[in-house]
């Protein structure tokens, strides 16, 4: 398991609102940090197209987090077992 750096950003609309997660890496076999490192700089950029309105609820959030389990799955090419959030904020 990799524990990634705290992004924080602001969401694509409202743009005045701003979203602040911690997320670790489950890999199915050895952690790479490198493939870490590309993951949370996706991780990041994606957030950016995010709006509020996509997030919000038990569902938006499952989708979110199966979105960014399926980017992380391709960037790794089947590497990454699982996304794991420890912190989900949005302000």
């Amino acid at each position: 398991m990799v524990q990634l750096e705290a992004i924080t950003t602001n969401l694509a609309f409202p743009a005045d609102r701003w979203i602040r997660l911690e997320v670790a890496l489950l890999f199915k076999d050895k952690p790479d940090v490198k493939i870490a490192e590309t993951i949370n700089q996706d991780i990041a950029r994606y957030l950016r197209t995010v709006t509020l309105q996509q997030i919000e609820g038990p569902r938006g959030f499952q989708y979110l987090k199966e979105d960014l389990e399926e980017r992380a799955d391709l960037l790794s090419e089947g590497k990454v077992e699982k996304i794991m959030f420890r912190t989900f904020v949005i302000e």
